[in-house]
């Protein structure tokens, strides 16, 4: 662990790195190669205070990102995402059959490290409900995907994908967040806490929003969510200002 900490990582990343030594660890124990059990302990990560104005994009910056990633399928799953509040991992885990005409289907996630899995909580297991923008934007993009996949000669049920008909990673999305433009530091889930913005603005009530989003608590959609409905009774308080 000494040399780890010279190395500049994070202690989150480096975590990772313990966590896959600890399960190595846990199977050489199992199989006999090893007679003591031995875990590494992780490093204790800090607690920083998180603002929650820089953790959802205005629509506007919304726009601004899915203008620089138009015509990618980069630009479909974040939209995807702003539109559901799903995870990266439900959302490149989904398939055509987990869709109807009405409900989306959350049941799987999908991850680099342990392939498909179910999702993170119970609370995560639900159906969203597909509401008329999101209808348009799956109709759209189904034709798109089908010009996609004969341009690329791919065959795949599933509803994201790569370039070779693979599990889009989030590491790949991550890093072509990264060469975009914008005030906002980009990363996947801020298009899941996105979603939460643009509900609350809408005047959906926190409980709702926790069911879409497969929440049985988190301090962040709360944040979110009476930060955004703290700034709109100050516009309206603005407006009531120039009532004369």
């Amino acid at each position: 662990k000494r040399r780890m900490t010279v190395s500049g990582k994070s202690a989150t990343a480096l975590n990772r790195y313990i966590s896959l030594l600890n399960n190595l660890l846990s199977w050489s124990y199992e199989y006999g190669y090893t007679f003591n059990l031995v875990k590494v302990s992780p490093f204790k990560e800090k607690q920083s205070k998180r603002d929650p104005e820089n953790e959802y994009l205005e629509a506007s910056e919304l726009k601004d990102v899915l203008d620089q990633l138009e015509g990618t399928m980069h630009y479909h799953v974040c939209k995807f995402m702003s539109l559901t509040g799903c995870r990266i991992g439900e959302a490149t885990a989904l398939t055509l059959s987990d869709i109807d005409e009405k409900y989306i289907h959350i049941t799987k996630a999908w991850h680099v490290s342990q392939g498909i899995s179910t999702p993170k909580t119970d609370s995560s297991f639900r159906d969203i409900y597909i509401q008329p923008e999101l209808h348009k934007f799956l109709a759209e993009y189904k034709k798109w995907r089908l010009e996609y996949m004969m341009a690329y000669n791919i065959r795949t049920d599933l509803l994201f994908f790569n370039n070779k008909g693979n599990y889009m990673t989030e590491n790949a999305l991550l890093l072509k967040l990264r060469k975009l433009e914008s005030p906002k530091h980009l990363h996947p889930h801020i298009f899941r806490h996105t979603h939460t913005a643009l509900l609350a603005e809408q005047g959906v009530s926190l409980d709702a929003i926790a069911r879409r989003l497969g929440h049985s608590n988190s301090d962040v959609t709360k944040q979110i969510y009476f930060h955004v409905t703290k700034k709109l009774k100050k516009l309206d308080e603005d407006a009531l200002d120039k009532v004369s």
